[in-house]
C-alpha cells in the first residue's frame, strides 16, 4: 500500500512532536521548548498555504492538549522574549512571502498578457536599446527576441522618419509631452519596409528620473498598400474618365468639320444634278450624292458612338427605304 505524500507530511509531524517532548523534559532550563516550537512549525506551515497551517494548527493544538492535559503553563521572561521573537521573525516571513508571491503572480498575469497581445509591444531604454519585447514585435520585424534586445530602434528605422522619432523623445524626456504618435517605417529583417503605427509613453521611477519607455507598434503595411491601390485606381478612373470627355469633345468637333464639307459636296451635287446632264454624268453624280450622304452618315454613327460612352445617346425612330438603301450600295460596289 502506497503513502500518500500528505499521510507522510503529518505523520512526520507527530513523530517531530513528539521528540520535541523528550527533547522539553531533558532541557531544564527551557521546559516548554515544546510549545516554542510548535507555534514556530504552525508558522512555519502557514507559508505554505493557508490549509497546511489550519491543520498544523490542529495536530499541534491536539499534541500540547494530551501532552500537558490543559495544564496552565507559564513562560519565563527568556521564553517570552525567544517566542515574540519568533512570532514577529514569522510574521514578517510570512508577509514577505505572501508579498513575493503576490508579485511574482502579477508579473506572471503581465508576461502572459504581454505577449498574448495582438499588437506589437517593447519596453525601451532611455538610450533606445529594446529592454523587453513581446511576440507579435518579433513577428511584425522578423527579429528573434535577442536580436531584437541585442539592438536599438534606431537601428531598424528608416532614416528619414528617425529625427522626428528622437525630436518626440527629447521632448518627453523634458516633460514637455506625456505620449506620442506617429507613423513611421522599420527595416524588416529581411529587408523590406514595415509601415507601423507607433504610440510612446515615458515610465519614470520613483525619484522622477526615466526609467524606460512604452512603445507600441501597429503593424499597418497591408492598410497601406491597400489604400495605395485604390488611390492608383481612382487616378486611373479619373484619367479614364477625362480621357473619354476629351475623346467625346475632338469626336463632336471633327465631325462637325468633316460634315461642312459633306454637306457643301451634296450641296453642289444637288445642283448640278438639276442641269442638263448626259446619261453617264448623272450616275456619276448620282454615286458622289450617295456617297457623301452615306458619309454623312458614318460620321454621324461615330458621334454616336462617343454618346454612347458618354451615356448620353438617344434613340430615334425613322422610316427608310430598304429597297433603296440596297441600290445604293449595289452603285457603290
Amino acid at each position: 500500500m502506497r503513502s500518500s505524500p500528505k499521510a507522510l507530511f503529518y505523520l512526520g509531524l507527530i513523530v517531530v512532536f513528539g521528540t520535541l517532548e523528550v527533547i522539553s523534559r531533558r532541557v531544564a532550563y527551557l521546559p516548554n521548548i515544546d510549545v516554542i516550537i510548535v507555534i514556530t512549525i504552525v508558522f512555519a506551515a502557514f507559508r505554505f498555504g493557508p490549509r497546511s497551517g489550519i491543520k498544523t494548527s490542529l495536530i499541534g493544538v491536539g499534541y500540547l492538549s494530551c501532552i500537558h492535559r490543559w495544564e496552565p503553563i507559564t513562560f519565563s521572561t527568556s521564553e517570552k522574549i525567544l517566542f515574540w521573537t519568533i512570532v514577529l521573525t514569522l510574521t514578517a516571513g510570512l508577509v514577505e512571502f505572501y508579498r513575493r508571491r503576490e508579485i511574482k503572480q502579477g508579473e506572471h498575469k503581465f508576461r502572459i498578457t504581454f505577449d498574448a497581445a495582438g499588437i506589437g509591444i517593447a519596453h525601451v531604454t532611455p538610450k533606445g536599446r529594446f529592454a523587453s519585447v513581446n511576440k507579435k514585435l518579433c513577428d511584425i520585424l522578423g527579429y528573434s527576441e535577442s536580436e531584437l534586445i541585442a539592438k536599438t530602434f534606431q537601428e531598424i528605422t528608416h532614416p528619414e522618419d528617425l529625427d522626428r522619432d528622437l525630436d518626440f523623445l527629447k521632448a518627453m524626456l523634458r516633460s514637455e509631452i506625456e505620449s506620442y504618435s506617429l507613423e513611421k517605417r522599420y527595416f524588416h529583417k529581411n529587408g523590406h519596409l514595415v509601415i507601423a503605427n507607433l504610440t510612446v509613453t515615458l515610465i519614470r521611477k520613483m525619484s522622477g528620473e526615466p526609467d524606460y519607455f512604452v512603445s507600441v507598434i501597429e503593424d499597418i503595411t497591408e492598410r497601406r498598400a491597400i489604400e495605395s491601390e485604390r488611390s492608383d485606381l481612382m487616378i486611373r478612373e479619373q484619367a479614364a474618365h477625362q480621357a473619354s470627355e476629351a475623346k467625346t469633345k475632338f469626336l463632336a468637333n471633327m465631325s462637325h468639320e468633316i460634315r461642312t464639307p459633306i454637306n457643301g459636296i451634296i450641296g453642289m451635287t444637288n445642283i448640278a444634278l438639276d442641269t442638263e446632264l448626259t446619261s453617264e454624268q448623272t450616275t456619276y453624280l448620282s454615286a458622289v450624292k450617295s456617297s457623301s450622304e452615306l458619309l454623312l452618315r458614318i460620321v454621324n454613327d461615330i458621334l454616336d458612338f462617343s454618346k454612347v460612352e458618354a451615356g448620353k445617346l438617344q434613340l430615334e425612330t425613322s422610316i427608310f427605304d430598304l429597297a433603296r438603301l440596297v441600290d445604293e450600295l449595289a452603285i457603290l460596289l
